[in-house]
């Protein structure tokens, strides 16, 4: 597992709250967890490009 995996896993438990509420974009994604999944995927990617930022630091080691 990566860093970009454990950022998407962190945002799961959010992201299905939202969906149970039914606030979630799912867009083009098929079925709610195939939105939820690409979601958690989207944040965890703009969360590292913000460390990328903040830290110089590129890449998704733990």
């Amino acid at each position: 597992m990566d860093l970009r995996d454990y950022f998407a896993g962190q945002a799961i438990n959010q992201l299905t709250a939202i969906s149970a509420k039914g606030d979630l974009d799912r867009g083009d994604a098929g079925t709610p967890a195939e939105a939820i999944a690409r979601q958690a995927y989207t944040l965890a990617d703009a969360m590292l490009a913000e460390r990328a930022k903040a830290t110089g630091q590129e890449g998704g080691a733990l």
